[in-house]
């Protein structure tokens, strides 16, 4: 396993100091006042605690999140100095793509199109919701457990995935469902649970193994639609034909094209948000949308995948707690929040490979090629069911690793598990955490950064707290705008 380089160093020495029980970087953890003296100012967003001195007052709260020092008797404590961390980044466009409200308008309404899968049960938006953190909201079911290598269900190698259709046949219009061996006549669900979508425009390759690449390929044609910078309209591509998601088994695109020039918009939701109506009012068939969209009628494989990622790209969760508090907002992060932060960025080595402020290694510039992905040893490896990066890349040494996911929005992902097995030392963020204390080690090419923590049930709690409240953007929970969606169909 590559390790991640550059954005990391410091972090790294700052480590190794720990362990050595030198001072690391200031700008990594939080600074402490000297006896007798004022508190350093503190660093880099984390604070700093007031010195204990002889005749006066101990160091405050920084203005944006410094920690109290204590009450001396000396002179006084110095104020925490603004966070400092890397603010949220602007969203860039691919050349090939370049941003329209109609494009984006009609990737929204394309994202919760139900009709865009064979039977007409699953849409985009049916696995991806704000609410759920940009994954599956149906995750915690029953019905969305995968028998995991084993083949058996509800045994200890089960996975929790994402609800697709049937598994089915098409001759025309006509659907018939067949038996799955493994799901039998129930709907299929896919080995891996669904990523969340929200801030992923940053990503330079998508999926948990990376299949989606940058460079875009367009499939009707096999030239070239984008250079680089197109992992999103990469990744629309695959749901549409996967059996196990939206599409019958002999599905083709040319089919998609055809059922989707014919459909209604939207004709299968409810409760659709006022500007989606009003685009389906002033473009009432889909020929007319992408003809306001392209300034022709034709529908393709290349204006349907750059419409969506259009609209994906709107799906910015830069309102965390975090965020406000970065900008300088103090009291928007409790102080058990900014200790759970503290942590996060030191004790926790959790920063390793989720740095702010994107709280993820994926996407940065200088960071090894393949430096995002990462085998933790938490689930053991059957090479003939899922041997993660290894199946784009063939490097053994990457069997098993997947992608760093974003931590913002973790908490409202977690009610249906998380890492990409929902399970296990994935079940929840106590477990994930427990799982960095004492790993597990299940392969044999565990990621040298994964080493045991030391940190005690009170800073993990901590850090847990800061991770499930403090990188949640409200509006994403309250499925606000940009997060706004339909009622589907299928939802009750």
């Amino acid at each position: 396993m590559k390790p991640v380089t550059l954005h990391v160093l410091s972090l790294t020495a700052a480590f190794a100091a720990l362990a050595c029980g030198e001072s690391p970087d200031p700008t990594l953890r939080p600074t402490t006042g000297g006896t007798g003296g004022g508190g350093a100012a503190g660093v880099a967003g984390v604070g700093a605690s007031g010195g204990t001195g002889g005749g006066g007052t101990g160091g405050g709260v920084g203005a944006t999140g410094g920690v109290a020092g204590a009450a001396g008797s000396g002179g006084s404590g110095g104020s925490g100095a603004a966070p400092g961390f890397p603010t949220y980044p602007a969203v860039q466009y691919p050349t090939e793509n370049p941003r329209t409200l109609e494009k984006e308008l009609l990737g929204k309404v394309l994202f919760w199109e139900e009709q865009l899968s064979s039977d007409d049960t699953v849409a985009c938006g049916t696995c991806h919701q704000g609410r759920a953190g940009g994954a599956d909201p149906r995750s915690f079911q029953d019905g969305a457990i995968h028998p995991g290598p084993d083949g058996v269900l509800h045994t200890a190698d089960d996975r929790r995935g994402g609800q697709g259709i049937r598994r089915c046949v098409q001759a025309g219009p006509v659907i018939t469902y067949q038996n799955d061996p493994v799901f039998g006549s129930a709907p299929q669900v896919t080995r891996r649970k669904p990523a969340s979508y929200l801030d992923a425009m940053f990503s330079r390759d998508l999926f948990w193994d990376g299949r989606a690449r940058g460079q875009f390929v367009d499939p009707d044609n096999g030239q070239v639609a984008i250079a680089s910078g197109g992992a999103l309209e990469s990744q629309v591509l695959g749901p549409l034909l996967a059996r196990e998601e939206m599409a019958c088994d002999n599905r083709t695109l040319s089919a998609v094209h055809t059922k989707l020039a014919a459909s209604q918009p939207l004709a299968l939701a409810r409760d659709i948000p006022a500007s989606m109506k009003a685009f389906i009012a002033s473009y009432p068939t889909y020929p007319e949308m992408f003809q306001a969209a392209f300034g022709t009628p034709e529908i393709n494989t290349r204006r349907i995948a750059f419409a969506i990622a259009s609209h994906e790209r709107t799906l910015t969760s830069n309102r965390t707690p975090w965020d406000r508090w970065n900008a300088g907002e103090a009291n928007a992060l409790t102080p058990r929040q900014v200790r759970g932060f503290q942590l996060f960025m030191v004790e926790g080595r959790c920063a390793l490979c989720h740095q702010p402020p994107l709280f993820t290694d994926s996407g940065f510039p200088g960071i090894a090629l393949e430096g995002d992905f990462h085998q933790l040893g938490f689930v053991a490896v059957d090479p003939a069911f899922d041997r993660g990066r290894e199946e784009v890349t063939g490097e053994a040494h990457q069997r098993g690793a997947v992608k760093t996911p974003s931590l913002r929005n973790v908490g409202l992902r977690e009610a249906g598990g998380l890492l990409h097995t929902g399970a296990g030392h994935g079940a929840d963020l106590m477990a994930v955490m427990l799982a960095y204390q004492a790993p597990p080690n299940l392969t044999d090419n565990v990621d040298p950064l994964v080493t045991p923590l030391a940190l005690t049930t009170e800073e993990i709690e901590a850090i847990i707290d800061f991770m499930r409240a403090g990188l949640t953007d409200p509006r994403a929970q309250a499925e606000l705008p940009p997060f706004d969606r339909p009622k589907l169909g299928s939802e009750p």
